[in-house]
């Protein structure tokens, strides 16, 4: 498992199963790979991956800058129509439209990454009530 993909969670109650992990967090997309550590039985973990892990996580936080979240979207607006609105404002180099599996509809919510941080600012200031037509 790469480091990229990796989420810990922690604190979690000793009765929690896989299956409840699984349908926890389905929303966030497919889930390859579930382990469940209980007190007393972790494993040590290699210092070099805990500190290849802190590294991603500080990545992760930096790329978080050149992103916006919008909300409040219609169920039938995809990636393409969040692009048109967007890109107006700026380059729109990523969209993460999140999808309900079930349906295959959006669930209402998308994060949007720009070229820059400057043009994230502007999309966020600028299009504070944008209309995003399917």
């Amino acid at each position: 498992m790469s480091p990229s993909s990796y989420t810990e969670v922690a604190s979690v109650s000793p009765n929690v199963t896989k299956k409840n992990v699984y349908d926890f967090f389905a929303f966030c997309g497919a889930i390859k790979h579930i382990d469940i550590v209980t007190e007393g039985h972790a494993e040590i973990v290699d210092a070099a991956k805990k500190e290849e892990h802190h590294e991603d996580v500080k990545e992760k936080l930096k790329r978080k800058e050149f992103e916006i979240f919008v909300g409040g979207l219609d169920k039938d607006a995809t990636e393409d129509d969040l692009r048109k609105v967007f890109s107006e404002v700026g380059n729109v180099t990523d969209v993460r439209l999140m999808m309900n599996p079930q349906t295959k509809k959006n669930k209402g919510f998308a994060f949007l990454r720009f070229a820059t941080v400057e043009q994230a600012k502007r999309a966020f200031t600028e299009l504070k009530n944008p209309l995003v037509l399917p």
